[in-house]
């Protein structure tokens, strides 16, 4: 299934200045502090980043994946997308690893979308532990549980 453009993640071509900037600040960690090189960093895109964070993506990210974490809307506005149940479907597929390798690259995005717009705090963790007794979970049953949950009103 397509899904549509806004719910896709962003593309890491139109990202090239934002990578640099990160991958330059990736080889200054060897020889400068780490929010210092992040102090740097935030003044030169306008995104405010701990150097503890800088520290940690260097270690386990590329500057790609770096770059394109940092322009994600934040979770409220992911919710305005309004993803149809066929798209949860198909974004929990994506996420899970069932609708090909090409998407495992963008785990983080589509788990984002996702959250965002089923009412579990966590729908997509039900993916990777789901209830007890059941091993391997299809994207439908994913979708079903998040969609289902309601908090326990006080």
């Amino acid at each position: 299934m397509q899904l549509r453009s806004a719910l896709m993640p962003p593309s890491h071509a139109g990202l090239g200045e934002l990578t640099e900037v990160v991958r330059d600040a990736f080889n200054q960690l060897s020889d400068n502090a780490p929010d210092e090189v992040a102090a740097g960093v935030s003044e030169r895109v306008g995104i405010k980043i701990s150097g503890e964070d800088l520290e940690h993506w260097s270690g386990s990210m590329d500057a790609d994946d770096v770059a394109a974490l940092l322009v994600r809307p934040q979770r409220h506005v992911l919710r305005t997308l309004g993803a149809t149940h066929h798209e949860l479907v198909e974004i929990s597929r994506r996420f899970m690893g069932l609708a090909g390798d090409e998407h495992l690259r963008h785990v983080d995005w589509y788990t984002a979308v996702f959250d965002a717009n089923v009412p579990h705090p966590a729908g997509s963790n039900l993916a990777f532990y789901p209830p007890a007794g059941i091993d391997d979970p299809t994207s439908e049953m994913v979708v079903a549980w998040a969609t289902a949950y309601r908090a326990i009103q006080l």
